[in-house]
C-alpha cells in the first residue's frame, strides 16, 4: 500500500503515531519512520513541551537545590530537592509526557489543567550536605499540595 505523506504530514504530532497509524490504516512503525524524518516531535512531548523549559538553568547542570513545580491557576505546589536540579527538572519532563509519573497527586493533576499551567522554580540553591534538611523544612514551611505528607 502506498501512502500519500502529503495528506498526512501536517497530522504527524498531534495525535499519538498508534492513532494516526490506525487512521491511515499503516504500521505504526511507518508513522514514527515519516514523523522522526520530518523531525516532529512525539504527541506526548509536545503536549508537556512548556512544563519545564530546560534552557532557563543552563549552567545549573550539577548544581544541589530545592524546587517547586508550581500549578499557576490554583497555586498549589510540588517541593522537591536533587543535587542534580537541571538533570531533576528534565526528568519530571520525561516522566509526565510519557504518563508514567512517581507522584500521582502532580500527575492527576497534570492531566487535569495541562502542562501549560505548570512552572519549574528553584526554591533554593543549597549545600549538598544540607539539601534533605532544607526539603523537609519548605516542606513543612509551605505545605505543598501535591507531596505525599
Amino acid at each position: 500500500m502506498r501512502i500519500d505523506w502529503m495528506k498526512w504530514d501536517v497530522q504527524l504530532g498531534t495525535a499519538s503515531d498508534k492513532t494516526i497509524a490506525n487512521k491511515i490504516g499503516c504500521k505504526v512503525l511507518a508513522v514514527k519512520h515519516r514523523r522522526k524524518k520530518l523531525n516532529i516531535l512525539p504527541f506526548a512531548y509536545r503536549k508537556y513541551a512548556s512544563l519545564y523549559k530546560p534552557a532557563a538553568l543552563p549552567d545549573l547542570k550539577s548544581c544541589a537545590a530545592v524546587y517547586s513545580i508550581v500549578n499557576t491557576v490554583n497555586g498549589e505546589e510540588y517541593i522537591g530537592a536533587s543535587r542534580r536540579v537541571r538533570g531533576r527538572a528534565l526528568s519530571h519532563r520525561r516522566a509526565l509526557a510519557t504518563g508514567i509519573c512517581p507522584f500521582p497527586k502532580l500527575a492527576e493533576a497534570i492531566r487535569i489543567y495541562g502542562g501549560q499551567s505548570f512552572r519549574f522554580n528553584l526554591v533554593e540553591i543549597c549545600d549538598e550536605s544540607k539539601l534533605w534538611e532544607r526539603e523537609r523544612y519548605w516542606i513543612a514551611k509551605r505545605r505543598p499540595a501535591y507531596n505525599l505528607i
